[in-house]
């Protein structure tokens, strides 16, 4: 009974991470969150999470050199299982500018929309089939009682397009 648990919630957890990152490993997540205990490194965000923020800059790039978990089992439900990120590194440039077609425009938004539909559905199967399971049940608690620190934001914004003769750089470091 323990090893299909800690296969289910490998796996819900490893879903959950790997929506936002690349190359989450499900393996060591299994062994290590069990643990209580969870360190990954490396991790490289995906382009897609930031795309709907509509940030006033293009993010190139999203590093995270550590990612650590720490899972109270013996107090589960009550103490918040906590998140820590740690040497963050952003990379942003300006917009390559707004000179869409309207087909471009057409296309950008129906793809949106169908992007969401898609989420809403796929969110909406999964909450109907863990509605009956004491085990998803569980893992819900597990999603929702989640604490994140973030720790060292390294941020490089690069404009080499303003200024074509002499681009520049700036960054600045978040403690």
């Amino acid at each position: 009974m323990a090893s299909f648990i800690q296969e289910y919630v490998a796996s819900t957890v490893s879903a959950s991470l790997d929506a936002y990152f690349e190359g989450v490993s499900k393996d060591a997540i299994g062994v290590a969150l069990w643990d209580g205990e969870l360190e990954l490194e490396g991790l490289t965000l995906r382009a897609s999470v930031l795309e709907d923020l509509k940030l006033p800059v293009q993010v190139r790039r999203v590093t995270v050199e550590r990612l650590s978990a720490s899972v109270p089992w013996g107090s589960f439900g009550l103490s918040p299982v906590v998140v820590t990120l740690g040497g963050v590194h952003v990379e942003a440039q300006p917009h390559g500018g707004w000179d869409w077609t309207p087909e471009e425009v057409a296309a950008y938004k129906l793809a949106k929309k169908l992007r969401d539909a898609v989420r809403r559905i796929a969110r909406m199967e999964s909450a109907a089939a863990a509605s009956n399971s004491w085990l998803s049940g569980m893992a819900a608690r597990f999603l929702e009682n989640i604490t994140v620190r973030v720790s060292d934001i390294h941020v490089r914004y690069v404009d080499t397009t303003s200024n074509p003769d002499r681009g520049f750089c700036i960054g600045f470091i978040l403690e």
